[in-house]
């Protein structure tokens, strides 16, 4: 039943990407201001996109499903170790279809980020990106601003790299 649910989110967000897409006849471009979300974190409170300008932020779309998701997860945890005193929000935002998995992942993994669900309420956020897998990685500037929207995965030096060059200091 939960493979079965799984897909059917997967192909909803499929298809709601590529009628978004052939409506719009464009994708979102760097340089331009990023659709605001408002989903909840793990006690229910919701948050919004608008709430984090003023810091760089860094969005990783995942679920507890996704084993290139978990495998991330150390080099992730890494980097906001790394990036701690800087001005850097570290967003993750589940496609998780199953509320309890995700709260039980966050549970195990230990995830000092702001961490979010979709909870399939309101997928607009992930249709504007278009993901299409997982994980994904973005980033904002501080304004929220379109700075990459195929950021390398933690595991890459270049994702280091990209994030050191940021003037993100306090």
């Amino acid at each position: 039943m939960m493979k079965i649910k799984f897909y059917s989110t997967i192909v909803l967000l499929l298809a709601a990407c590529c009628i978004t897409m052939a409506q719009h006849k464009s994708k979102l471009k760097p340089g331009e201001l990023s659709p605001d979300f408002k989903y909840e974190d793990s006690k229910g409170k919701v948050h919004s996109l608008s709430e984090l300008r003023g810091k760089y932020v860094l969005i990783d779309f995942w679920a507890s499903y996704c084993q290139p998701c978990k495998e991330e997860l150390p080099c992730w945890k890494e980097l906001i170790r790394k990036f701690k005193k800087e001005k850097i929000a570290f967003v993750t935002i589940s496609i998780d279809y199953s509320r309890e998995d995700w709260l039980e992942a966050l549970k195990k993994e230990k995830l000092e980020s702001l961490n979010l669900i979709i909870d399939n309420k309101d997928i607009s956020f992930v249709i504007a990106y278009c993901v299409e897998t997982i994980p994904r990685y973005v980033l904002l500037d501080k304004e929220g601003k379109i700075i990459n929207l195929y950021m390398p995965r933690p595991s890459d030096p270049q994702m280091l790299k990209i994030l050191q060059s940021l003037k993100c200091s306090s």
